[in-house]
């Protein structure tokens, strides 16, 4: 028994469960409160104003934080996620339940600092039954520049995912390079002949 409401952090370690079932838990209601862990949250969560909801035991740990019932974003909340481009791993938030973006802030991390190692180039950092609306800012398609990265981020269905920006690779830019300066050539010649 007690008061979490003007608790600033809330940590759930990996393994351990959150629960907040018996309660109509609004995170960040009272003070900016910071939900983050690896573990489970049992019962639905909102998000108000200022509060942060965020994967991984600490800012430095990519991790999986799930919820058994929903999760409800809005605006000013903010879902804090990061990836980590040397391992090619990333933070995932999940949710048994309905996920509403409610136009909620993205905030993307890379711990890595590199390329994009990873064996996919396309994954999932938000995952519910279902997901509603849109991070602030960000329509489906959208660009999203994460260290050194850029990714497409999309929604679907049950799904927010990044897939990894092609880059042409070089020899894409000296095919293209010389398909042009084989046509500029042919292009002279015809006019110097005639």
């Amino acid at each position: 028994t007690g008061s979490i409401n003007n608790s600033s952090g809330i940590s759930v370690a990996g393994g351990a469960t959150f629960d907040v079932s018996a309660l109509s838990y609004t995170l960040g209601s009272v003070a900016a409160q910071t939900l983050r862990g690896a573990g489970n949250v049992t019962g639905a969560v909102s998000l108000a104003s200022g509060s942060t909801v965020a994967a991984g035991i600490n800012a430095s740990t990519i991790g999986t934080l799930a919820f058994s019932s929903t999760l409800a974003g809005t605006s000013g909340a903010t879902f804090s996620l990061k990836l980590d481009s040397t391992a090619g791993t990333f933070d995932l938030l999940t949710a048994s339940g309905a996920v509403t973006l409610g136009s909620a802030t993205l905030a993307l991390t890379d711990i890595g600092g590199g390329s994009w190692t990873g064996t996919t180039g396309s994954f999932s950092i938000v995952h519910g039954s279902s997901i509603s609306g849109t991070f602030a800012g960000l329509v489906d398609g959208a660009s999203v520049a994460v260290g050194s990265n850029t990714f497409t981020l999309n929604y679907t269905g049950t799904d927010v995912t990044l897939t990894l920006a092609a880059i042409p690779e070089p020899s894409a830019y000296a095919a293209f390079l010389g398909a042009f300066m084989l046509g500029w050539v042919s292009i002279r010649r015809r006019r110097t002949a005639a």
